[in-house]
């Protein structure tokens, strides 16, 4: 697959930024255009194997949908036809399981597939950090002490019995929001890690791929 101009950043699950420390994303959902839904479903079969089951409704507004591996969805509705291209419309949605199934070099050319053909409308970016350096509680602490700097006013600490603590900066609605939790307890010890996500939407998530 030909990458377009401007490679996309070094963002994919299983890329070391040590010993230690794990990046990747965890979230991928994108609309393209003038793309018929069957090309789709074949360029994400070339990623991850995916048997694409068609349901019997649609949601997010389109009239038909399939549901993937690690439930993975593919939404449209082929009378559709929206600019900025004309043709079909798809949108598709990738949970962190299903990206972290991909290496670096499948998500390298995904990410530049998605911008060549459409727009991503969510990235989540997420870091592993297995040493534990900083807890969520050293950054609600930080927080606290006024030395974080932040344009957001909007922060949330959470204490969740069973999964650990979580700190939250901005909100699900943001351009971009950050989470730092414990993944350990979230994945019931299968990531003995804490986990550091950022979620950037519309143009951040426009912005992140083309950085």
């Amino acid at each position: 697959m030909t990458e377009p101009c401007g490679c996309p950043p070094l963002t994919n699950r299983g890329a070391h930024l040590s010993d230690d420390l794990q990046s990747g994303v965890d979230w991928l959902e994108f609309t393209l255009w003038g793309v018929h839904v069957g090309e789709v479903k074949r360029v994400l079969r070339g990623y991850s194997p995916d048997d694409w089951m068609e349901l019997d409704r649609g949601a997010l507004g389109y009239e038909r949908q399939a549901v993937g591996l690690a439930n993975a969805r593919i939404f449209w509705e082929p009378r559709r036809k929206t600019s900025p291209r004309s043709g079909a419309e798809v949108h598709v949605t990738l949970p962190g399981k299903w990206c972290r199934s991909l290496d670096e070099a499948q998500m390298r050319g995904l990410l530049a597939y998605v911008r060549a053909h459409g727009r991503p409308s969510r990235v989540d970016l997420a870091v592993d950090d297995y040493a534990r350096r900083v807890v969520p509680e050293d950054v609600r602490d930080a927080f606290l002490r006024n030395e974080a700097v932040t344009h957001t006013k909007r922060r949330l600490f959470l204490d969740s019995l069973g999964s650990g603590t979580t700190m939250t900066v901005g909100s699900a609605k943001s351009r971009q929001m950050l989470r730092v939790y414990d993944k350990a307890a979230e994945s019931n010890g299968e990531i003995e890690a804490i986990r550091w996500e950022i979620q950037a939407r519309d143009e951040a998530a426009v912005s992140l791929l083309d950085s």
